[in-house]
């Protein structure tokens, strides 16, 4: 890569550093050819030898030219235009009426955005397709699919962990209101179903990116917002793992956010690296990253108790082995939350070791407190919100799932 930004940085001088070009791993590029990334404007990049170098002026004038359609653009050029959705690999458009003997792709993202796609294979090619930049794995696929297909069969307010719940989404409503600032824009790591739109309506927020591996939890996040009428802000909603591919969303956040979904990462060192460069390259400086992760401590102080399995009644923890539990990463063990989650295999966050990742990126800690400490810490700071959630005494069955749980914020220097 080092090589062929080189190679880019001598042929447009005036990128200056790279201006509108977002650099994915592997050689791969998106080139939004300026700071107006209109389709016309994109199929220019793609089609128009040094279109980047040209005038601003110049720019105008050519892009004025083309039609606002893509087929109308396509039989101006007489060239084929298949737009991609950037996150994967679902053709969007598919022009090629007059198969044209040459052909151009275009990223979509949202907004709506359009980016030229490429490899650098020779400089006076720099926009030759390739294949889909962001790839699913094997596990993510399960994690996808257990998502995608969970059904309770209770509702939420018949459940057997429904006082759970509520002092969880207590613990993360503190979080919020102790982090998020009026006017901040949020980039949402594992949103799922939509659970925390309230949270972030209430701190009147600018913009929420939500990203997620489940295409049927983000479809319900994006109608359970489109009736919260009463909720002002910008949305994106984007299908993709961040654990496993490096996420260019085009904006810098004030707050990172991943409740509940962040050990998902710990299977391998490349995707805990991965996660964390997403969450640095995404945040502004002296912006936070905050998450609610399982208590490291705690659950190896279970496994010393009572060996590699180990619950009550609403959960259940077993690993497979334990000849790895104090390895950094891939320390895997099958989780059970009733009505929740049914036995999805999850990983141990080894937190002096996701520090030290953190730390490669510019991240550093704020403070990482197990859920019990934070309640007793804020409880009197938040005990409206606590009778507004109408959250019952905590059973000893309660504690002991609550107990596995922390709070987490970095600061990005």
């Amino acid at each position: 890569m080092g090589n062929s930004l080189l190679k880019i940085s001598k042929t447009f001088k005036k990128l200056n550093p790279f201006e509108g070009m977002l650099l994915i791993d592997n050689g791969y590029i998106i080139s939004s050819a300026g700071n107006s990334e209109t389709l016309q404007r994109s199929v220019a990049y793609s089609s128009v030898q040094q279109f980047q170098l040209k005038k601003e002026s110049d720019k105008l004038r050519l892009i004025e030219k083309y039609p606002n359609s893509i087929d109308n653009i396509s039989e101006y050029i007489n060239k084929n235009i298949i737009v991609k959705d950037f996150y994967n690999e679902n053709t969007i458009i598919y022009n090629s009426n007059n198969n044209y003997n040459e052909t151009i792709y275009l990223g979509y993202i949202i907004g709506p955005l359009y980016y030229s796609i490429g490899q650098f294979q020779q400089l006076n090619e720099y926009c030759k397709y390739v294949n889909r930049i962001f790839k699913n794995i094997s596990h993510t696929n399960l994690i996808s699919s257990h998502y995608d297909n969970t059904i309770n069969s209770k509702s939420q307010e018949n459940s057997d962990i429904e006082n759970i719940r509520k002092f969880n989404n207590f613990i993360k409503s503190i979080l919020i209101n102790l982090t998020v600032n009026q006017g901040d824009s949020v980039l949402d790591l594992g949103s799922g179903k939509g659970g925390d739109l309230n949270k972030w309506c209430n701190r009147k927020i600018k913009l929420l990116t939500s990203v997620d591996i489940s295409k049927k939890s983000l479809k319900e996040a994006e109608n359970r917002f489109n009736n919260m009428h009463w909720c002002k802000f910008n949305t994106e909603w984007i299908y993709a793992d961040p654990y496993t591919t490096l996420l260019n969303t085009g904006h810098k956040y004030d707050i990172v956010s991943c409740q509940f979904s962040l050990h998902y990462a710990f299977d391998t060192d490349i995707h805990i690296d991965t996660v964390f460069k997403n969450i640095s390259l995404n945040l502004k400086s002296g912006g936070l990253f905050i998450a609610t992760i399982p208590n490291y401590l705690e659950i190896l102080g279970r496994v010393s108790k009572y060996g590699k399995e180990f619950g009550n009644n609403a959960y259940n923890i077993k690993f497979k082995t334990l000849e790895n539990i104090n390895s950094p990463y891939g320390v895997e063990y099958i989780f059970t939350l009733s009505d929740s989650v049914n036995s999805l295999p999850e990983y141990l966050i080894n937190t002096e070791y996701m520090l030290q990742i953190a730390n490669k990126y510019n991240l550093v800690l704020e403070f990482l407190i197990p859920f019990t400490d934070f309640y007793n810490k804020y409880y009197n700071d938040f005990e409206r919100l606590y009778q507004k959630l109408n959250i019952k005494q905590l059973s000893e069955t309660d504690f002991d799932v609550v107990k596995l749980y922390s709070v987490l914020s970095l600061k990005k220097l």
